[in-house]
């Protein structure tokens, strides 16, 4: 018989000659590498595969273990540990370990190790099949490196990726993707959450360009702001993809990336370059702009012209510039340069260029430049103007040692005073700022007690003289309200922070809500007040209703302080009708005093009075007709005024209108759920957070009267100590308190995910700019309420409270 190889596999125990045998040709042809061991684990036989792997013939193995020759010290030694455990136990096993040949060189296996047993069940051997996986376990290790490789890039880049599987709706994000959004990491995402993260009026675009990609195959490649979990808004750049099967979409993929940086730096290029070109245009000045990242030089043509070169001269390269300048002033570039490398925002210097003609000008170079976060500059642009008679002149004039000193020393001293005149003003603008904004609030939180005490007290029981005593305390109060509102309203639109609104509303029911508001005092003095509503006048219009209704009020207010006897009038009639507007004329007409006609050209200035015994009659600001007439022009129209003594006086008001779809609802605040006490049917459970003792006081009381029973803290620290102990629906959140105010305690709040959604937040505020409002939103607050605090606001913003927790989610 010829034996099958040259080492022949040796006789296994008791096992029959035609097992060993086909054993022995098992492992001669199989392509993997065979080692067979004793129960001991020393070799006793390897086949001809396992000597072209690692080099090692039979004899160099015979007697040993496989470990003690193929081992390195990179080898896993928990694997031969595991394998020399199972082996001893005679128990199958399945490893992969690297190993060395021979040579030294390296390489990895998987062993599947099995144990040989004789008819008896006595195990006799143990054979061992190794596979070569080193190109296996290479392909895995690049694999993971290219991964890696590209989840750095994406990190540098701020580009994040992500894929949503139409048939398993499953939205996955990459790593980055999540460090965008602020968010921890997870394994998939809420579709709807996703889309809700950009910011509202941003939300459809995202969520139609989606839809359509979902549903057509379209591409979409949109900028739109997000929201991150932290509460920051940056802008990102999202571009989306599908991914198509026998005609029908199947997934969509695509990436995100941040912007922010570039697009805000654009918005500000954008907003500063049309102001400049505005200012250009009427000076004849040259505007240029230079990108860092691509390297381009711009010029406009009044630029071109001031250097005395034409279109087709200019290069658009940086050193364009340079190669215009006089010789003796090109060293002017290595400073610019040197602002660049700092961490300068502006520059502002002089330089010559020589004309074709030989003469030479004078130009004044001012810019700006524009900076990444890490201090690089991204963009810089700025403007040039001709300077060369003023130049001329000046050198004329300081021709003289003495002349030239006095005049360096006049100039110092005017930027001097300049400057000192500036901080002085800057300083003057700041402390009013901050004096109406502290005076406010120091006014206002007593005031809240005065006027929410008596409230609560004109609903107990009185004796007549004792309402009337309280009639004339509650009058004071909303008289000095009054007084605070005219002066801090006039502050805003002096410093230019009023914000109109652009609701549909309700223009007829906004001059009845005017008239209402007015018609108690009208009452007292057997006034009548009528209105008239011409023909073509619209009913449903865009716009601020609040101030629209401010105007009438003041306008009304004054009618009836001034008229003693007779009847006033409120008329609108509508001029310019077209289908998208038109101007509407609001005509408030007394039969009062009347007003001289030296006295009208400075009513509507501020502080005024027409007659200084009349104020100490009537009582006011002087504010009012100023605050009226500012709104006016904010709203795009004007206000003016015809009179005679003894006849009265007409107010003209004139405004213009959109006029709003009819299908358009107008904004209208959430009424309350019962006129007395809506606790009765909207049961909340209330924390207060108030540090103020009287406001406190007045808080629970007005509640108690309402239905509620409140629980009250005095600072942050404490309301947070609440919530742990026991569950709120509502909490009314004072903004200024000791320890941690209200903006702080709501930002911690909303940290915690449990109460990202429940409590509801209601600032309390004796702040009144809408700073104070933005500021509340901004931290987590979802509602706001100014001091002094009223029943019915109170009521409204417990029922939208109410109705927000009690509503079921949108999907």
């Amino acid at each position: 018989m010829i034996p099958l190889f040259d080492a022949p596999l040796p006789k296994l125990g008791d096992l029959p000659v035609a097992t060993n045998d086909l054993l022995a040709i098992v492992a001669l042809q199989t392509p993997h590498s065979l080692i067979i061991t004793d129960p001991q684990g020393l070799v006793l036989w390897v086949n001809a595969s396992f000597t072209r792997l690692t080099g090692y013939e039979l004899a160099d193995m015979l007697g040993k273990t496989p470990g003690a020759v193929l081992t390195c010290a990179e080898s896993d030694p928990g694997a031969s540990r595991e394998m020399g455990e199972a082996a001893r136990a005679g128990r199958k096993f399945s490893t992969r370990i690297l190993n060395q040949r021979k040579n030294g060189s390296r390489y990895w296996v998987q062993i599947e190790g099995l144990p040989i047993r004789d008819p008896s069940g006595q195990m006799i051997a143990i054979m061992a099949v190794e596979t070569n996986v080193t190109e296996r376990i290479e392909h895995e290790a690049a694999l993971a490196r290219s991964e890696s490789m590209l989840r750095e890039a994406q990190r540098i880049a701020r580009i994040g990726s992500w894929e949503y599987d139409l048939r398993s709706r499953t939205l996955l994000w990459s790593a980055e993707t999540f460090r965008i959004h602020d968010q921890p990491f997870a394994l998939t995402v809420d579709v709807n959450a996703a889309i809700n993260a950009y910011i509202e009026p941003h939300r459809p675009i995202i969520e139609a360009a989606f839809t359509q990609c979902t549903a057509m195959g379209v591409p979409y490649d949109v900028e739109l702001e997000l929201k991150r979990a932290d509460g920051r808004i940056i802008w990102v750049r999202n571009i989306g993809h599908a991914e198509t099967d026998a005609g029908r979409v199947v997934r969509v993929s695509g990436t995100i990336q941040d912007i922010d940086e570039r697009k805000r730096a654009e918005i500000e290029v954008t907003r500063l370059a049309e102001r400049i070109s505005l200012a250009a245009r009427a000076a004849g000045i040259g505007i240029w702009e230079h990108d860092f990242t691509t390297g381009e030089l711009i010029w406009d043509d009044a630029m071109l012209s001031l250097h005395g070169v034409t279109r087709d001269m200019f290069t658009g390269r940086p050193d364009f510039w340079q190669e215009c300048l006089l010789p003796e002033d090109r060293h002017l570039h290595l400073n610019l340069e040197s602002d660049l490398a700092g961490e300068r925002s502006e520059f502002d210097f002089e330089y010559r260029v020589m004309l074709g003609s030989g003469d030479f000008r004078y130009i004044r170079n001012c810019g700006r430049i524009l900076r990444n976060r890490e201090g690089r500059p991204l963009r810089a642009y700025g403007i040039n103007h001709d300077i060369t008679r003023e130049r001329v002149s000046m050198i004329a004039l300081l021709q003289s040692e003495d002349s030239l000193r006095s005049a360096n020393a006049s100039l110092q001293a005017t930027i001097e005073e300049a400057n000192r005149l500036a901080r002085i003003a800057e300083a003057a603008n700041q402390a009013k700022s901050a004096f109406l904004a502290n005076i406010s609030h120091e006014i206002r939180t007593p005031l809240n007690g005065v006027i929410g005490m008596t409230n609560i007290l004109a609903d107990t029981p009185l004796m007549p003289d004792q309402r009337d005593y309280l009639r004339t305390i509650k009058l004071s109060g909303e008289t000095l309200l009054t007084l605070i509102n005219d002066t801090l309203d006039y502050s805003k639109i002096e410093a230019g922070r009023v914000e109109l609104e652009h609701q549909p509303f309700d223009l007829l029911m906004c001059i009845e809500e005017a008239i209402d508001l007015v018609a108690a005092r009208a009452q007292e003095k057997s006034l009548e007040i009528n209105r008239q509503i011409g023909p073509g006048v619209p009913r449903i219009v865009t716009g601020d209703a609040t101030r629209l209704r401010q105007i009438l009020v003041n306008l009304l207010g004054n009618a009836v302080k001034f008229t003693e006897h007779g009847t006033i009038s409120v008329a609108a009639d509508a001029q310019q009708i077209t289908p998208q507007g038109c101007t509407v004329n609001f005509h408030v007409r007394d039969t009062g005093l009347g007003i001289p006609k030296d006295k009208q050209a400075g009513l509507f200035e501020r502080f005024h009075q027409v007659d200084t015994s009349i104020t100490r009659t009537h009582g006011g600001t002087g504010l009012g007709l100023a605050i009226s007439r500012g709104l006016a022009e904010l709203m795009g129209g004007t206000l003016g005024v015809e009179s005679e003594p003894g006849h009265g006086s007409v107010f003209t008001l004139t405004i213009p209108v959109l006029t709003a779809d009819h299908s358009a609802t107008p904004f209208l605040p959430a009424p309350a759920a019962t006129p007395d006490r809506p606790g009765d049917t909207m049961p909340l459970t209330v924390l207060m957070a108030e540090d103020n003792s009287v406001n406190q006081r007045v808080a629970q009381l007005t509640l108690q009267r309402l239905g509620y029973t409140i629980e009250v803290v005095s600072d942050g620290v404490e309301a947070l100590g609440a919530l742990q102990r026991r569950a709120f629906d509502v909490i009314l959140m004072d903004v200024h308190m000791p320890n941690m105010d209200g903006l702080t305690a709501t930002r911690r709040i909303r940290a915690r995910p449990e109460w990202r959604e429940r409590p509801w937040i209601i600032a309390l505020t004796a702040g009144a700019f809408a700073e104070d409002r933005q500021h509340a939103f901004e931290a987590g607050m979802n509602d706001f309420l100014s001091k002094p605090l009223r029943v019915e606001k109170l009521k409204e913003s417990l029922a939208r409270a109410h109705r927000a927790l009690t509503s079921p989610p949108h999907p």
